[in-house]
């Protein structure tokens, strides 16, 4: 005989509160809206959130800094590992593992990410992306600078900060848009994949072609 477990009230307010971000953005979300739909009543929501940016805070928070912790220690771990390897090889293998699997993570935890990417203007999440690509920028000219020592770098055209954080952010937009039309975690993996396989062959290209401005990231 199967058991049924009750729903709890946050849950109820999470399943809600998620429907409602997503179909009205953070702004015009209504709190009364959540709790309505939740069956609840607007004080049980304040036994567990202060205000609809906690809710908000508490769904999209932790993958947001997971994605950017990801990325980071797969730049910090292919920058290690480029001493003592083939260094445009090892950026290829070392980030292209990460990504693959913080694709399916992403997936995994779909209705967080389709918040963070369409729902968070008017909230301090609103600037992911551009954080996104300011810590990636500064990876990649230190991993050009292993290039140079190694002396692969023929550096013919030069490539300024701005130009570089266009690429980046041009890199992880594409990543997102598939995120965002793509429902279908098979399919949109591959093409995440296949994105960033893209880029990395031009990233590639660029250590050895381009000298990057190390201006102010």
């Amino acid at each position: 005989m199967s058991e049924f477990r009750k729903v709890t009230s946050k849950e109820l307010i999470i399943k809600h509160g998620i429907k409602e971000f997503l179909e009205r953005g953070f702004k015009s979300a209504s709190l009364r809206s959540i709790v309505k739909k939740a069956g609840l009543t607007t004080g049980a929501f304040y036994n567990y959130y202060s205000s609809k940016e906690e809710l908000f805070n508490e769904l999209v928070d932790p993958y947001e800094r997971h994605f950017i912790n990801v990325v980071e220690k797969s730049c910090d771990d292919a920058i290690a590992s480029a001493k003592n390897d083939n260094v445009l090889e090892t950026y290829e293998k070392v980030t292209g593992a990460a990504s693959s699997e913080l694709f399916s993570y992403v997936y995994d935890h779909y209705d967080n990410y389709l918040l963070l990417l369409s729902s968070s203007d008017f909230t301090e999440h609103s600037n992911f992306l551009n954080k996104l690509v300011k810590v990636v920028c500064k990876k990649l000219i230190a991993y050009k600078r292993i290039c140079q020592k190694a002396g692969l770098s023929n550096d013919d055209r030069t490539l300024d900060i701005k130009g570089l954080e266009a690429i980046v952010y041009s890199e992880f937009k594409t990543v997102f848009s598939i995120v965002l039309e793509e429902k279908k975690k098979e399919l949109g993996v591959n093409r995440m994949n296949c994105a960033k396989h893209f880029y990395t062959s031009g990233w590639k290209d660029l250590f050895v072609r381009c000298s990057i401005e190390s201006g102010a990231v």
